[in-house]
């Protein structure tokens, strides 16, 4: 389940195809599609959305959406919505609070940096340090302690990554 935030930051920075190489399935929220591709207004990652994952739109159950939209946004409340019958879903989301509820409801959790982890560590990426940047030039916020914690973890910080990270 993709939320609209990793899709347009991993989108501008070319690097979608991921999603593909690393999760058995994606599933687009029909809000979040809405969102990044219908009202994108053709720009380049509304388009690649589009190419990468049109078969992968599906609607949620509006009586959850509207549980979950009183906390939060229509993407994130709609992945929500989704992940609640799919036991095994992870989310891909960035918003702090978001993630804060989903964790609370027991769902599992993924931003775009520990997205581009996993491809690093699975071998779809050399380093990931350059993608951060790059997310960071086309305005998206990371902070700098979780940034310097995926850098850790990547051993791309000088040093070797510890234990459990």
């Amino acid at each position: 389940m993709a939320d609209s935030g990793p899709l347009i930051g991993l989108g501008k920075i070319g690097r979608l195809e991921l999603l593909r190489q690393l999760a058995r399935s994606v599933v687009i929220p029909g809000p979040v599609w809405r969102e990044v591709v219908e009202a994108g207004g053709g720009r380049v990652e509304a388009e690649e959305v589009r190419r990468l994952f049109s078969a992968d739109v599906v609607e949620p159950e509006a009586s959850l959406v509207d549980a979950y939209r009183l906390f939060l946004g229509a993407g994130e409340a709609s992945a929500l919505a989704l992940a609640a019958g799919r036991p095994n879903a992870l989310l891909l989301m960035d918003d702090a609070r978001a993630r804060r509820i989903a964790a609370a409801q027991g769902f599992r959790c993924l931003g775009s940096i520990g997205l581009l982890l996993r491809a690093k560590k699975h071998g779809y990426l050399v380093a990931i340090g350059p993608e951060i940047q790059a997310l960071r030039r086309c305005g998206i916020f990371l902070g700098d302690e979780i940034v310097a914690q995926v850098l850790r973890a990547a051993e791309e910080d000088g040093r070797k990554a510890e234990d459990g990270d």
